[in-house]
């Protein structure tokens, strides 16, 4: 890739990056979106299962960053809405950069325009909820999935494979039950690509 086609992939991303915002920052939720975003809420000062709050099946991961930019914004509801943005930002990002990896540039772009426009996810990434972070992990497995199958004969890297892996980690930290969404893509990726053991182990 040569200096010209860096500057413009890299001035790209930075568009995709604020159209997701512009599009989502207008229509932001100003109060509570539901019963869950008030249990993420309270979670945020008393984490308790028991109590439900949050609700099964914990989502340790997505409190603790609601709980960081509460610190940030001073405003419980707006500080999940604000990681509902940014989370979304990564998505269109790495989903673009996967389409990348599986079909050429111009399908990445195209991907990525319509997954920004995509009512649901358009809608989730403007409300406090817990569904642009599992849109983010999906987008970033896929992404380092695809590196990892077009690396040569499956040979990735040792850092792509482990990279796969935290991401694999936090996804199941953001909420328990991607263990077993994600789990079988992660078997099939083992099974396809037959990493060297030593990468295998590290990864895990």
């Amino acid at each position: 890739m040569n200096r010209r086609e860096k500057t413009l992939r890299t001035a790209f991303g930075y568009l995709l990056a604020i159209v997701t915002v512009a599009t989502r920052w207008p229509i932001r939720s100003k109060t509570f979106f539901e019963f869950d975003s008030i249990n993420f809420a309270v979670a945020t000062f008393r984490f308790n299962l028991r109590e439900v709050t949050p609700q099964m099946p914990g989502y340790i991961l997505h409190v603790l960053l609601g709980r960081a930019l509460y610190w940030i914004t001073g405003d419980l509801n707006q500080a999940y809405v604000w990681l509902s943005i940014l989370l979304s930002i990564g998505s269109v990002l790495f989903l673009w950069r996967a389409a990348a990896e599986l079909r050429g540039e111009r399908v990445a772009v195209i991907a990525a325009l319509i997954w920004i426009t995509t009512p649901l996810f358009w809608f989730h990434g403007a409300v406090n909820a817990i569904y642009a972070e599992e849109a983010f992990y999906a987008s970033l497995l896929l992404y380092l999935g695809m590196k990892w199958i077009n690396s040569v004969k499956g040979s990735a890297s040792a850092s792509t494979i482990i990279l796969y892996f935290i991401a694999f980690s936090l996804a199941y930290a953001a909420r328990q039950t991607s263990l077993l969404f994600f789990l079988p893509a992660t078997i099939y990726l083992v099974w396809k690509c037959r990493p060297s053991k030593n990468n295998l182990l590290a990864g895990i």
